[in-house]
């Protein structure tokens, strides 16, 4: 059973409408088709965190290791001068690392996406789906009662 509506807080009061009948929340759906249209994909995610943590790499290894030869140079650190850049090179690579993936991973989150989308959303369907048909008649008559735009019923 599918009910195609056009607003998200009418799918909502939908979804609560079916709990209160007594349909299992596991038989419940919300999709949305407009999820995966190219916008806001894993993929791209993982492309701009992977960027970020990289160069956080690279920004702090070159920073760290170029700070850990100026202070040998300047403060005798009883250690040799390579050991210094290694360990500074280490240092500045583990914060860029943790800054660059976390700096890019908040904003690249589809949670964050979806709290600061402004445009309006499409439709969206609510979908329930159980072997019982005595559900799907009780889903039936909640879905029509909240007028959907359009109402779908797949086994018949």
């Amino acid at each position: 059973m599918i009910a195609v509506l056009d607003d998200l807080d009418e799918a909502q009061s939908l979804i609560e409408d079916l709990e209160k009948e007594g349909i299992p929340p596991a038989a419940i759906s919300l999709i949305d088709p407009s999820r995966g249209k190219g916008e806001g994909s894993d993929h791209r995610v993982g492309a701009t965190v992977g960027r970020a943590v990289l160069f956080g790499l690279v920004t702090g290894l070159l920073i760290g290791g170029l700070t850990g030869l100026a202070l040998e140079a300047w403060i005798d650190l009883a250690v040799s001068r390579p050991v210094a850049v290694l360990m500074g090179a280490v240092f500045g690579a583990c914060v860029g690392l943790a800054a660059g993936g976390i700096s890019e991973t908040r904003f690249a989150s589809p949670a964050w996406r979806d709290s600061q989308q402004t445009e309006a959303r499409g439709p969206l369907a609510v979908g329930v789906h159980h072997s019982d048909a005595s559900v799907v008649d009780s889903a039936e008559d909640v879905m029509a009662a909240h007028r959907p735009l359009r109402l779908h019923r797949q086994d018949r």
